[in-house]
């Protein structure tokens, strides 16, 4: 049904991809983050839809009939990479050539075992570039309004980028233990050292060998913490600390947002300072 929904959509979509008719643009992002972005730099000449729902697991997710349905009317289309959504990646490979497919990880030195590259602010900005080139392209009656939304956006995450390292510089360990590899750009962007539980897969089960080593590498970090992650398996991470004598603390990926938190209008700034936080209690900085 997927596939000839996929089929149908491209046959059609040529007469479909228009703007709305009160002249926004139609944005979809293949996840939360990129949702925002879009909404950030876009402003009121984008109409923005997330395929990811408040709190769905962004790697795995599974599109819906409808959500294919969204994307072959699609203006433009934000997504990261060929890897990280296996699903909308091949709902991708079926849209119309005059659908804008925008992959944000261009430009990026990437890490290939981690796809967070948003947890590094300096990402985020590399990110809010590409897609005001974008939207501009798209909607260039909305040029100027596009260039200053995206300016004012990329100021607040250079502050938050400043506040991190001034928050994240003198700390009595250096290295912190997640729940899976999901901190690597946010642990080099700061000079820290985070210790995957888990590796890419959050339900992976490490081997014994493996967490007799994590254990002792949090040890000789003198770890006050061992981090879960929002919406994530907490088990192996719960089950190291107890054998540690330590406390468990939660991180936020970010790949989504809860209900709660869009109802608390908490975004990527809002929940990376709350990560700051986190972080600075969990690693002793002063």
């Amino acid at each position: 049904m997927l596939a000839a929904l996929m089929s149908g959509g491209a046959a059609c979509s040529s007469s479909s991809q228009a703007p709305l008719g009160d002249g926004r643009v139609r944005v979809v992002a293949s996840f939360t983050t990129l949702a925002e972005i879009a909404k950030q730099v876009g402003g009121s000449a984008v109409d923005v839809v997330s395929m990811v729902p408040p709190s769905a697991e962004a790697h795995e997710y599974e599109l819906t009939v409808d959500q294919v349905a969204e994307l072959h009317r699609a203006n433009v289309v934000l997504f990261l990479g060929d890897k990280f959504q296996p699903q909308i990646d091949s709902a991708r490979a079926d849209l119309a050539p005059s659908v804008r497919q925008v992959d944000l990880l261009r430009g990026i030195a990437l890490d290939h075992h981690d796809p967070h590259v948003w947890l590094d602010p300096n990402n985020m900005n590399a990110m809010v570039q590409a897609t005001s080139t974008a939207l501009i392209a798209a909607a260039p009656n909305a040029t100027r309004a596009i260039r200053a939304n995206a300016a004012a956006y990329r100021a607040r995450l250079l502050e938050l980028d400043r506040d991190m390292l001034q928050g994240l510089l003198n700390c009595s360990s250096r290295t912190f233990v997640t729940g899976h590899a999901a901190f690597g750009y946010l642990a080099r962007r700061y000079s820290l050292t985070a210790v995957p539980i888990a590796g890419n897969d959050p339900e992976a089960q490490p081997s014994a060998k493996n967490l007799e080593s994590i254990a002792a590498a949090a040890r000789v970090a003198s770890a006050h913490v061992i981090f879960t992650e929002r919406n994530l398996p907490a088990d192996l991470a719960n089950s190291l600390a107890r054998d540690l004598g330590i406390r468990t603390a939660t991180l936020d990926t970010l790949e989504t947002l809860s209900r709660d938190q869009i109802k608390r209008h908490l975004g990527y700034l809002e929940l990376q300072r709350l990560n700051l936080v986190t972080l600075r209690a969990g690693l002793g900085c002063s």
